[in-house]
């Protein structure tokens, strides 16, 4: 007996060890894969965003001086354009230089940035005076000669220096950014090319300036250093080793962490490619990706796996450039492979000591293994409160309760994947997930935070992460502790029902009950969310009680247990409604007859959502009843919903004009509430022009 205790014991330990540490790495890897895969996806069109920040404004500025330049010719040699180019320079301090060239003449006015460390500037390396912020050039060419003409400043009106130089051979009509525009006759990129004023690399945004007869007068242009693109590059963390960096059609480096990649050789450059950058990892990702790899791929290099993405600009950019990104698959996994390495070891080495321990304590371990079977007997009618207890030496009895506490523990984390009540069902029965499902009367609920999409483009992607999850762990509890069932999360939105998988008469009470106490749960929250300078969320809640077919849908490897039907439909419409009525909480008319008489709530209108030809009411659920309650109304949300029921009463019943009286009054009484607007306006085209008879009063709505 202490043999097979011992070797049962063993193979028990290990297989629940292998099976946990299995499950545990590979529901983790592929977890924290998908979080690569949003990371990388966020890392590109971060970098294509900043990227298209850089140059979209001063493209704008740049088009709105050539316009200038068109519309008033005259202030185009005018200290007043000087100040405009000083004003692009101050408003986008991307930029590094702004000036115009002159078709006619040759002559040519700039504004340029002068870096703190700057000595000289210029072709003439014109030296600089201390504390000088920008410096003024005007080019003239005279019938005498040629004169470059130079102001060094700290602001516009505070003059530091000035300095003078003849015999000048620089043309502005030989310079790439002249004739690009020129020969585009219109907005012109360039490519990178060293700026003549200081040497560095850059691109200039440029375009042309015509008179009214239609011939050109001249070129206005800015410079954008690549240090800004790099610099931005450089900050980037693509995981703990990963790099991000653009590149051109052919290959070659634009833009890459450490700025020195991108050479400079007199006035011209020298753009290096992936080969020059004498990264072996790199070079490798390219050879891959000429070879069809695609966009997305996982390549191997000297045994280490990495992640590759590759994401073009768009074709508006007008440069055919790539973002590419490379980053080693174990900086996502490779904490989790040594954690399940080290969980390994330990089972392993728990195992061998536990051979050498059983043999003689078999005749000791009856009463504490009937203990034991006592504890599986509440794990199985899922009576999870507490730690298992149980009195022994014996390591191994310790050791077996030790692997039922884990065991205990994976239970509590399966019931939050799927509904408790469910897996409390399979624990009794002793019966596996099966495909199928039943007819049942639900209420259905689906949440969904308003303006996502801005709430997105404010946060970081981890504060933004930590928000929702915060948001949808408020919902879920809510929904739980009311008998409810979490079906889904769909990004921020969340569906939920009542009535499955135990009957629940009072399903739709319950629902009702959830929704109010997540809008009031989430007014604290923003209050606290103010009060600390983070964005607020609001929800959105459409409920519906139907009868609808629930239970486990899927195929033999991977199921879910949900409910689908016309009454899913329903409720998902209701809660995109609300933004129609620009009301917080809708519900149907089945939601109404079920529980009118405990909730407070005013009927909105009578529709026709997408996918059905009959109309229904729907109505705003506002508070409770219950006045003892924290959830009851105020006396303007009981004057608000008489008023709003007495006008759509009398909407319904063709007397537009008294409902437009009713509706009126209701507006001016509560000018926020837009429901009564909306409402009081349609009355009055109603008025204005009467339906015929076949008016039913439905409202067709789409998505």
């Amino acid at each position: 007996m202490r043999v097979s205790i011992a070797t049962s014991f063993v193979i028990l330990l290990m297989l629940i060890c292998s099976v946990l540490t299995w499950y545990t790495y590979n529901r983790n890897a592929r977890l924290m894969l998908q979080f690569a895969d949003s990371f990388l996806d966020a890392a590109s069109n971060s970098t294509i965003a900043n990227t298209t920040y850089l140059l979209e404004p001063v493209r704008a500025a740049v088009g709105e001086l050539a316009i200038i330049g068109e519309m008033h010719p005259e202030l185009l040699d005018q200290p007043a354009m000087l100040r405009h180019l000083l004003k692009v320079l101050e408003s986008y301090p991307q930029t590094y230089g702004a000036y115009i060239g002159f078709e006619a003449t040759g002559n040519f006015i700039q504004v340029v940035r002068v870096a703190p460390d700057a000595k000289t500037l210029g072709p003439n390396t014109r030296r600089i005076p201390p504390g000088t912020r920008f410096a003024l050039r005007v080019l003239e060419r005279t019938p005498d000669g040629t004169t470059d003409n130079y102001r060094f400043i700290e602001r516009w009106g505070a003059d530091i220096a000035a300095d003078r130089i003849a015999s000048v051979t620089y043309d502005p009509r030989e310079r790439p950014f002249y004739s690009g525009a020129a020969e585009r006759a219109g907005p012109h990129l360039s490519d990178i090319y060293a700026f003549a004023s200081n040497g560095e690399p850059g691109i200039t945004i440029s375009e042309p300036i015509y008179g009214k007869d239609g011939k050109l007068v001249g070129v206005v242009a800015a410079d954008i250093t690549l240090d800004s693109m790099s610099t931005f590059l450089h900050g980037q963390q693509i995981g703990k080793t990963g790099i991000a960096f653009i590149v051109d059609e052919k290959d070659r480096v634009v833009a890459f962490p450490d700025a020195e990649t991108v050479r400079v050789n007199g006035p011209d450059i020298s753009l290096p490619t992936v080969n020059d950058l004498n990264l072996p990892f790199v070079t490798a990702a390219f050879n891959h990706r000429r070879n069809g790899m695609g966009r997305d791929f996982t390549y191997d290099w000297d045994g280490v796996d990495y992640l590759a993405r590759f994401v073009s600009f768009p074709q508006t950019f007008d440069k055919k450039w790539s973002i590419a990104i490379l980053v080693p698959v174990n900086d996502f996994v490779g904490s989790l492979k040594k954690t399940t390495r080290d969980i390994i070891l330990i089972s392993v080495l728990v195992s061998i000591m536990s051979i050498f321990a059983i043999n003689w304590v078999a005749l000791r371990i009856t009463r504490p293994i009937h203990q034991v079977i006592d504890e599986t007997k509440k794990i199985r009618r899922f009576a999870l409160e507490g730690d298992i207890r149980v009195a022994s030496r014996i390591t191994e009895i310790i050791q077996l309760v030790d692997a039922m506490q884990a065991m205990k523990a994976t239970v509590q984390t399966f019931s939050r994947f799927v509904p408790r009540t469910l897996v409390q069902q399979l624990l009794a029965s002793g019966r596996s997930l099966e495909l199928g499902g039943q007819t049942q009367r639900l209420s259905i609920m689906f949440t969904d935070l308003a303006g996502f999409s801005q709430l997105a483009e404010r946060l970081p992607a981890r504060d933004l992460m930590l928000q929702i999850s915060q948001h949808l762990d408020l919902v879920s509890r809510i929904v739980i502790d009311n008998n409810g069932t979490i079906d889904k999360f769909i990004g921020d939105a969340t569906m939920a029902f009542w009535g499955a998988p135990l009957a629940q008469p009072d399903h739709a009470y319950f629902a009702c009950c959830s929704a109010l106490e997540i809008q009031a749960r989430m007014a604290e929250a923003n209050d606290v969310a103010e009060a600390e300078g983070l964005p607020v969320m609001n929800a959105r809640i459409g409920i519906h009680t139907d009868t609808v077919v629930v239970g486990n849908i899927g195929s033999s490897e991977r199921m879910s247990y949900t409910a689908i039907g016309d009454g899913v439909n329903i409720a998902s419409r209701l809660e995109g409604i609300n933004k129609v009525y620009g009301t917080a909480i809708c519900v149907s008319d089945a939601v109404f007859r079920e529980t009118g008489d405990r909730f407070l709530m005013r009927p909105i209108d009578h529709v026709a959502v997408k996918g059905r030809r009959t109309g229904i009411t729907i109505y705003e659920l506002m508070a409770s009843r219950d006045d003892a309650s924290d959830l009851a109304p105020t006396e303007q949300q009981r004057d608000l919903a008489s008023r709003t029921a007495k006008g759509f009463f009398l909407y319904m019943d063709r007397k537009w004009e008294k409902a437009l009286k009713t509706y009126s009054l209701a507006a001016e009484l509560y000018p926020a509430d837009p429901v009564v607007t909306k409402l009081a306006a349609r009355c009055h085209d109603l008025v204005q022009h009467p339906p015929g008879q076949n008016w039913s009063g439905v409202v067709e709505l789409g998505e």
